[in-house]
C-alpha cells in the first residue's frame, strides 16, 4: 500500500520531462604566483622611495631610514642622530606629503620634486635604488 501511495505522490509531482541542470560555465583560470617578498619600503622609483622614506619616518624605523640616505652621507649618520633630528624632519615631511602625487623631474640618476614654492626634494639613484639626497 505504501508503494502505491508513493508512486501516486511522485506521479502527481511529475510535470513532464525531467529538469535539466543549469549549464556549467567554465571561466579561464589565470595562475599568478605571488612575488617572492613584498617590499614595504620600496626604492624602485623616486616616488616610491620618497613615500617609503616618509612611511619609515612615521613608523620611527630609523634603521630603514638609513637605507634611504646616500652612502656619502650615511657615514656621518646613525639611528641616534636621526632620532634627534626627528622633530625637524617631521616638519619637512609634513610639507612634502601633499606633493607626493606631483610629477618628479628625472634626469639620468637624479630626480627632483618641487614642493611649497621654492623647495625641492632631491633624489639620486645609487646601487640601483633611489635615495634621498636632500630635503630642502
Amino acid at each position: 500500500m505504501r508503494r502505491v501511495v508513493l508512486l501516486v505522490a511522485v506521479a502527481a509531482c511529475w510535470t513532464g520531462a525531467p529538469p535539466t541542470p543549469p549549464p556549467v560555465t567554465r571561466l579561464p583560470v589565470q595562475h599568478r604566483s605571488a612575488p617572492a617578498r613584498v617590499d614595504v619600503f620600496d626604492q624602485s622609483t623616486p616616488r616610491a622611495a620618497l613615500a617609503s622614506f616618509i612611511r619609515a619616518a612615521d613608523d620611527e624605523r630609523y634603521d630603514v631610514m638609513l637605507r634611504f640616505i646616500p652612502t656619502r652621507y650615511r657615514e656621518h649618520l646613525t639611528e641616534a642622530s636621526l632620532r634627534k633630528q626627528k622633530p625637524e624632519l617631521d616638519g619637512i615631511l609634513a610639507k612634502v606629503r601633499p606633493y607626493l602625487d606631483d610629477p618628479f623631474v628625472e634626469a639620468g640618476d637624479t630626480a627632483t620634486l618641487e614642493y611649497g614654492g621654492a623647495s625641492q626634494v632631491k633624489l639620486v639613484r645609487e646601487d640601483g635604488v633611489w635615495r634621498i639626497a636632500d630635503l630642502d
